[in-house]
């Protein structure tokens, strides 16, 4: 079923991976915003490639060309940027079905999207569409499992990884604006809505070093603008997760 999932993600990232939001579609965001320019959005993208392979997080793709911009956060004095998403997908291959419900924070340190380069980046997963008072431990990922969830830190100057090994995502609230189609798709074998919102909440979790020794912890409050995307897709005969 990974081939299903990396299908709907290569169809939906056609559709949403090269167009920014409208203006009048983003409701009332937290205070403390910065604006996410196209450089900063490619670089992000682009780093979020290259850390792709520890978990399927390339799901992040998805959401940051639908922001135009991000909340902030504060770990251990450090300003971050931080956006959060939720996404609601639903995949059939002949007589098999995938769904996939996933919540999720995407936050960064150190961008410099004229360079093409970040600091850190750190990843929340947590299956399940969480909300005002739902909780997720970050000990380990069952993508089946509600409300079980994995954090990943990746450090692209270093090339350095760290996966949780224990933790929380608490989620305090969220709220979306009006559904609308996503740009861009228009296929008789997929469906997609869009929604843009904020989520608000914390995490605290400590993670250990992929390849190397060593561990770090990273815990912080947010309040920051999301994005919510629900789909439904049909595998066509013939389709590869390369198309």
């Amino acid at each position: 079923m990974k081939r299903h999932r990396l299908i709907l993600l290569s169809l939906l990232a056609v559709g949403l991976g090269t167009v920014g939001c409208d203006g009048d579609k983003e409701p009332t965001a937290p205070a403390d915003v910065i604006e996410l320019s196209e450089q900063d959005q490619e670089a992000l993208v682009s780093s979020l490639r290259n850390s792709a392979g520890q978990g399927g997080f390339a799901a992040f793709e998805l959401v940051i060309p639908q922001l135009e911009s991000a909340g902030t956060i504060t770990i251990d004095g450090v300003e971050y940027a931080a956006v959060g998403m939720q996404l609601d997908l639903e995949i059939t291959d002949g007589d098999q079905t995938l769904a996939i419900e996933w919540t999720g924070l995407l936050a960064w340190t150190g961008l410099d999207g004229a360079a093409g380069t970040v600091d850190e980046i750190i990843h929340i997963i947590a299956s399940g569409l969480l909300d005002a008072g739902d909780v997720a431990e970050l000990g380990g990922f069952d993508p089946q499992a509600p409300f079980d969830g994995i954090a990943v830190v990746f450090q692209p100057p270093s090339q350095a990884i760290y996966i949780s090994s224990e933790g929380t995502f608490a989620v305090t609230g969220v709220a979306f604006g009006a559904e609308e189609p996503c740009p861009n798709i228009e296929s008789a074998d997929t469906e997609c809505a869009i929604a843009i919102g904020t989520m608000a909440g914390s995490f605290d979790f400590t993670a250990n070093a992929l390849s190397t020794e060593g561990s770090l912890m990273r815990s912080a409050d947010f309040d920051v603008p999301a994005v919510r995307i629900r789909a439904v897709a049909r595998v066509v005969p013939g389709m590869s997760a390369e198309h």
